[in-house]
């Protein structure tokens, strides 16, 4: 018998692969988590293709939300106790550096083995 990650990857290729051909799928992951009710739940990332034309580069809901449900009804027909949450992002929001709020904030020389670390101010 299949464990729990492979069944549900096993699953996520083969409702990918039932997706429309647009929006394009770049590549998908997933992970295993407890939900904030304390419940089994799959976390799922699907990189789409940035959306060409049109004048906007997002998706809108109602062009997502079918992609959604094949993953919902997937996990209902094979059984997986878990909650799929599906978060969908694009492959450029990937690509683009992440502020980390340290923009002008000057780094403080600091001995490696110095414990407790000194403060910022003396």
């Amino acid at each position: 018998m299949q464990d729990d990650s492979e069944k549900i990857s096993h699953v996520l290729t083969e409702a990918i692969a039932r997706f429309p051909s647009s929006p394009n799928v770049e590549s998908w992951s997933w992970f295993p988590y407890i939900d904030s009710t304390g419940d089994n739940a799959a976390q799922i990332t699907i990189v789409l293709t940035d959306k060409q034309g049109a004048g906007t580069p997002v998706y809108d809901w109602s062009e997502l939300a079918p992609l959604e449900g094949i993953i919902q009804q997937s996990f209902r027909d094979e059984s997986i106790n878990r909650w799929p949450y599906v978060r969908f992002v694009l492959k450029s929001e990937l690509e683009e550096p992440v502020d980390d709020g340290s923009e002008g904030v000057e780094e403080q020389d600091q001995d490696e083995d110095e414990f407790p670390p000194r403060a910022a101010n003396g």
